[in-house]
């Protein structure tokens, strides 16, 4: 499946319920909730997409993120890892999932400690300032959306880094990337630079998308809410 023009920005942590329905408001953002029975698969959510921002909660990754965890935590088997990547990169290949162009995870400070060593130390190494931690509220999540930095993409193809991700150890993942680390990310205004929020002097200009991306800077956000919303969506009966 090709990429849509749209930014594709998925919200992971502890989403509040009325986030998407706050965003979707807006006049140039479509957000919906994929997580529901009667919610359709978000590649049809993706190919529907015609406005700047798509935003949605069905995470490509959610799957590995909780048998790493798991693995590293739970102490779940060997492999645990190796075969939520493989069927997770099967997915991506299928075009039944996108890799966002960010995540916004809300309410870090909250997390499991598991989960913020995934969130900024996993992903975060993979691409900084594609991980972003924002306060759990519809208007944080406006501003992020309204200030989303440039950034180098996700390594392409994925294959060799989500390979990887059995060997990326919680505590030492992340270690050597300077601001880039795990530090305390999620955890205030630090936590904040360290993920790639726009800062006075701290801006990421470094852009190595693959070609069919999007142009390099987000474009502007609209803040008037149109009305009424847009209509739910459904799966395909």
């Amino acid at each position: 499946m090709a990429r849509p023009s749209s930014t594709i920005v998925v919200v992971g942590g502890s989403v509040p319920p009325a986030v998407l329905p706050a965003l979707d408001r807006l006049p140039n953002v479509r957000a919906a909730s994929l997580s529901g029975d009667e919610a359709p698969p978000a590649r049809e959510l993706i190919a529907r997409s015609s406005l700047a921002y798509l935003v949605h909660d069905a995470d490509p990754l959610a799957a590995v993120a909780k048998a790493w965890a798991a693995y590293f935590d739970d102490g779940a088997p060997y492999g645990t890892v190796e075969v939520a990547v493989e069927a997770a990169l099967a997915s991506l290949r299928r075009g039944d999932a996108l890799l966002p162009d960010y995540f916004l995870v809300l309410d870090a400070a909250e997390l499991p400690q598991i989960e913020r060593h995934w969130w900024f130390g996993v992903l975060a190494t993979a691409s900084p300032g594609r991980v972003i931690p924002v306060e759990p509220d519809a208007a944080s999540v406006q501003r992020a959306l309204s200030r989303l930095p440039d950034g180098r993409w996700w390594p392409d193809p994925p294959e060799e880094w989500l390979r990887g991700l059995g060997r990326a150890v919680p505590d030492r993942v992340g270690l050597g990337l300077g601001d880039a680390g795990l530090g305390d990310a999620g955890l205030g205004d630090g936590g904040a630079r360290r993920c790639g929020k726009l800062n006075s002097g701290n801006q990421f200009t470094t852009v190595n998308r693959p070609p069919d991306r999007p142009p390099a800077r987000p474009p502007p956000l609209m803040t008037t809410p149109s009305s009424p919303p847009q209509p739910p969506l459904r799966g395909a009966p």
